[in-house]
């Protein structure tokens, strides 16, 4: 293989998309695509990437983010109408009621503090997503002290009791198991030493109601009837939440998965265009460049070709890129290409395809001989085997981000980092290495770019701040990283849709799924690539050795806490986005 694309990857690359017509959805984007700008573009509608305001708050990502959302309200509900409807008309009734007046006095107190806590408990879950068990037990304590004073004062089998199997289904139906059970128990215990107390005659039974006309043994046999439904009730709950979030569960698996399919589709068109229009002889096969003879075309970047060439004296493989029959009238790609040529020429890493020759200013077709590479490109291998091991992962991540350390460390910026421009090679001795390649639409640090605000770059992995032709630093190569990364570890692109403006409008302004919920990574991992995919360059990590080094440490489980804060803080801003938005087409 050569020291460049093959030619068949993922979505295409744009080729003179201005700013302005990004972002202004009353024009249209001439937008230059493939390998051949001049003669294969394609007119698509723009849409305003400045008006679609961002994912809610209410972010769901998991069954368990829906439940517990759920459990909010349901509680919040609960407490509403316990406070505001059945307390006050107890309330008034407990003025016309008779009874004890010490048992009366005592019930009303009970009944203003559910009214107070329950007030608040309304007013702290307004904004809230979760309840933590601790505020499910205080609830449930609360009614549990009402419902036994007024079990004390209307009788132990008075209607208040209705309410108790009502709010043990509801405590039971949340996310803390140990709450519900905790409540059951303690309501349990209260209706049971109330019974025990009454039946002994060591509490006076003073309730309006009480069963003065029954057995000892029929009232024992109805108090226990009474307490076995609150324990039925509470199983009968913690059963139907377990059923529930299966049924979820296995509905958000088949969503994830038709997600997934959406997505590779995506991947697989573009692929397919692109694998038709290489291995064959192209229109330089049989010539000599430098000495080396051509062969046929092993691949296709954005603005030139590449053959396989042997030397016609050694006999050594190289790999010979030219510029496109197309790119040659063109005086800005003719520059470009140039351009490739010096940047190339200066990157000594390893991790970067190495430059055995360039072409001179006499030479009739500017061209770059570079060494040939033997084994696959990412894009390539990312077809074959779906996704990578972490273990693959880290590897790859290590060395791009040493090679564009090396880039930046030179004053370049890469700009195009996708899978078909990062090439798995093994080496004479077998080792095998990732080299970046293409340095076609690279930019030199605090030059002036030749594209002058041009959106240059693949959609589906280029950062925001490139997405909208804005000026990009080294950050740019660190979100394209990410992009990458999660690739490679999910096995589903990032950002996807059927159009390049959709692509665009995902890329500036929307989170993909978070990785772990699309694939058995460790959540860390969600972390680091929260930083490297922040849409603001300055949340991003402030270099590749910084990006490559937390990588490390949330695969091996060692992510610190200061990390852990900012990618938390990343996420108020702005969330992963749920499965079920990931499934929905963005208007083009």
């Amino acid at each position: 293989m050569a020291g460049e694309a093959d030619g068949r990857d993922e979505p295409p690359t744009i080729g003179s998309t201005t700013a302005a017509t990004v972002a202004n959805p009353t024009r249209e984007a001439h937008t230059q695509v493939d390998s051949e700008p001049s003669e294969h573009s394609a007119v698509l509608t723009a849409i305003d990437l400045s008006t679609r305001t961002r994912d809610s708050g209410r972010t769901l990502t998991t069954p368990e983010d829906a439940l517990d959302l759920d459990e909010v309200t349901r509680l919040r509900g609960f407490a509403l109408f316990a406070a505001f409807a059945s307390v006050p008309f107890a309330l008034v009734l407990l003025l016309f009621a008779g009874g004890d007046p010490a048992a009366k006095i005592i019930h009303v107190v009970s009944l203003f503090v559910v009214v107070l806590i329950y007030g608040g408990v309304v007013f702290r879950l307004k904004d809230r997503r979760s309840v933590s068990a601790e505020l499910v037990t205080t609830i449930g304590m609360t009614g549990l002290l009402a419902v036994g004073t007024g079990l004390y004062y209307w009788g132990r089998f008075a209607p208040i009791l209705l309410i108790v199997p009502i709010a043990f289904f509801v405590f039971a139906l949340g996310r803390s198991g140990a709450a519900a059970i905790s409540v059951c128990v303690v309501g349990v215990l209260i209706h049971s030493v109330l019974t025990g107390l009454a039946l002994s005659g060591v509490l006076p039974d003073v309730g309006l109601l009480h069963p003065s006309q029954l057995s000892r043994i029929e009232d024992i046999g109805i108090s226990m009837w009474v307490q076995s439904l609150f324990v039925g009730v509470t199983i009968l709950g913690r059963r139907r939440r377990t059923r529930f979030l299966e049924g979820l569960k296995e509905l958000d698996k088949a969503v994830r998965e038709i997600a997934k399919r959406e997505a590779l589709l995506d991947e697989a068109k573009a692929d397919l265009d692109r694998a038709r229009r290489v291995r064959g002889p192209g229109r330089f096969s049989g010539q000599v460049f430098a000495g080396y003879e051509l062969g046929i075309v092993i691949g296709k970047g954005g603005i030139g070709e590449v053959y396989e060439a042997q030397h016609l004296d050694s006999g050594e493989y190289a790999a010979v890129k030219l510029l496109s029959r197309s790119s040659l009238a063109n005086t800005e790609l003719v520059n470009r290409f140039y351009r490739e040529l010096e940047i190339a020429s200066e990157l000594k890493t390893e991790h970067v395809v190495k430059v055995l020759q360039v072409s001179d200013d006499d030479a009739p077709v500017p061209f770059l001989v570079m060494e040939l590479l033997s084994g696959e490109t990412l894009s390539d291998r990312l077809r074959r085997v779906g996704r990578l091991t972490l273990s693959d992962s880290v590897t790859l991540v290590t060395q791009m981000c040493d090679a564009a350390s090396s880039a930046h460390g030179s004053g370049i910026i890469h700009r195009d980092l996708k899978p078909r421009n990062v090439f798995h090679h093994i080496a004479l001795d077998g080792r095998p290495i990732w080299k970046v390649l293409d340095f076609g639409v690279s930019k030199l640090v605090g030059s002036q770019t030749i594209t002058r605000g041009e959106v240059l770059g693949t959609p589906n992995y280029m950062s925001p701040e490139q997405a909208m032709g804005k000026d990009v630093e080294s950050s740019a190569d660190i979100f394209s990283i990410g992009v990458i990364a999660y690739r490679c570890l999910t096995g589903v692109p990032a950002f996807s849709g059927p159009d390049i403006p959709s692509v665009l409008y995902a890329v500036v302004h929307s989170m993909p799924v978070r990785p772990s919920r699309v694939a058995s990574v460790p959540e860390a991992i969600d972390d680091v690539l929260g930083i490297a995919m922040a849409k603001d360059a300055a949340d991003r990590f402030d270099s590749c050795e910084e990006m490559a080094r937390e990588f490390r440490l949330a695969v091996d489980g060692q992510l610190g806490p200061a990390t852990k804060a900012r990618a938390a803080a990343l996420r108020d801003k702005l969330p992963w986005r749920s499965v079920t938005q990931a499934t929905r087409r963005p208007a083009s």
